[in-house]
């Protein structure tokens, strides 16, 4: 099913250079020397419009809450990857060269499509609408200057919105999809006390599932509209747009770890470390065996949440690198052997009334995640890698051993990390009902008008806000040939 609350999008991340042996060995001599203060570094982030009340926060303080090391019941490497064989053993995987990891298949980048800013209503290409601000000014320009009047003059197609082309291969008359996007914002902005639509809100999940799940679209199409004279340009970033409003819009099968936290300000205990349950985020055990398991022996991509708190930041990761470092001298080296050490002779250990209670052995990771972001809507006429966008960010965590080496669990460095984890399941399809009747259907290849019975069928869904799989999946196999 699609998680609801996977609809808050930022485009905001924290990114880091690369850090070379110096500074990741200052990082952990500055952690182990104050670990309260190094722990909340970079945790400043825009404050919310309603802040979360502090009652339930408080009310946690005065309970104890399981909040030991080992990853939680729903924090399960497993129901990430349900059909991969997990390696868990620390030495086995160091053996099998996993200290790195890169996808088979690049996600790619387009953008999160804000609620603001109309969705896919948005008219990217225009310019006087492109510096408009706010939902009302946004709305008001789109309606002082319709669609179909844009149709008449063929020279001004290419200023039509992603939804609006796409409109207007069903008929000139309904803009059912269009009214859908706006009518999104409509909600936000009269409901809102101050008239704002928060400008963070969008559909970064449908596109970061549709990122991998779905083929990038290479080139520039023309496709007949609904008249069967006129064509219709789609750019590769309207095709993107749609894959990701499918995506955005549909529930299909999906494999969730962790939790998402709702609190602005998790309660913490007196060295800083959130103690709130639903807050711990994802176990950095959990997270270490699904980098090296998902990405580094599967190749494929999944989606983290980069933020702890209450915003969502929907990313697919691309890549990852490690090195170990020992907790103790607090050097960095590629030799796991060098770096790990008896739980026992941890006697700094500022986790140690956390750990698990069967764990041997203690070592450091220091570990850069690269994933793709977020890029605006281009008129380019073709797509490719090059034009992707990337963000790397380091983390540092330790990883808990039992007496065979097997990763039990681990403890975050820094406050900074993911919170949740998810994907589709592998070979799912994202369709809408309407699809599961065109399952036998050839594609459509653009040269003729849609046929009316796939019209008919399209303006349905396009009321509730979905676009028909079949007719994107027929865009994008069209794209991936050179532009007609």
């Amino acid at each position: 099913m699609k998680p609801l609350y996977l609809f808050i999008c930022f485009i905001i991340s924290f990114s880091a250079a690369a850090l070379n042996q110096e500074h990741k060995e200052q990082m952990l001599q500055d952690f182990f020397s104050n670990p309260n203060t190094f722990y909340h570094q970079g945790v400043e982030k825009e404050k919310p419009l309603r802040r979360g009340h502090f009652s339930i926060e408080k009310m946690l303080l005065k309970h104890h809450f399981s909040t030991k090391s080992r990853p939680s019941y729903n924090d399960q490497v497993e129901d990430l990857l349900p059909r991969a064989i997990i390696e868990k053993n620390l030495l086995k995987i160091d053996q099998l060269g996993l200290t790195q990891g890169e996808v088979e298949r690049k996600p790619w980048s387009d953008d999160y499509w804000p609620i603001y800013r109309g969705i896919l209503g948005a008219r990217y290409s225009d310019d006087d609408f492109y510096y408009l601000e706010g939902w009302k000014e946004s709305f008001d320009y789109i309606k002082a200057n319709p669609a179909k009047d844009i149709f008449k003059q063929e020279t001004s197609h290419h200023l039509l919105s992603p939804s609006e082309k796409y409109d207007l291969l069903l008929g000139k008359k309904n803009f059912s999809l269009t009214k859908n996007m706006w009518e999104q914002g409509s909600r936000y902005y009269y409901s809102s006390p101050d008239g704002i639509v928060a400008a963070w809100m969008g559909i970064c999940h449908g596109w970061a599932a549709a990122s991998y799940m779905v083929k990038r679209p290479l080139h520039a199409i023309k496709v007949l509209s609904f008249d069967q004279k006129t064509e219709i340009l789609f750019y590769p970033s309207d095709i993107k747009a749609l894959a990701s409003l499918l995506w955005a819009s549909t529930s299909y099968p999906s494999h969730f770890i962790s939790s998402r936290c709702r609190q602005t300000e998790p309660a913490e205990n007196r060295e800083g470390r959130t103690i709130q349950k639903e807050c711990l985020d994802t176990n950095a055990a959990t997270f270490h065996l699904s980098l090296v398991n998902g990405i580094g022996l599967m190749k494929k991509s999944f989606v983290m949440d980069s933020s702890y708190d209450y915003e969502v930041w929907n990313q697919p990761i691309v890549s990852y690198k490690y090195e170990y470092f020992n907790p103790r001298t607090k050097k960095v080296s590629m030799n796991l052997e060098d770096s790990l050490i008896l739980s026992q002779n941890f006697e700094s250990d500022p986790f140690s009334q956390y750990r698990a209670f069967e764990t041997r052995y203690i070592v450091g990771v220091s570990v850069e995640v690269s994933y793709t972001v977020e890029t605006s809507p281009t008129q380019n006429l073709y797509d490719s890698e090059l034009m992707d966008e990337m963000n790397t960010v380091h983390y540092l965590y330790d990883l808990e051993l039992d007496q065979e080496k097997n990763i039990i669990g681990g403890e975050w460095y820094h406050k900074m990390h993911p919170d949740f984890l998810w994907t589709p399941a592998y070979n799912t399809r994202a369709k809408t009902q309407m699809d599961y009747y065109l399952l036998s259907r050839d594609k459509w290849d653009g040269k003729k008008a849609l046929p009316t019975d796939i019209k008919k069928m399209a303006q349905k869904m396009a009321k509730q806000g979905k676009p028909l799989a079949y007719i994107i999946e027929s865009l994008i196999e069209i794209s991936q040939k050179e532009m007609n």
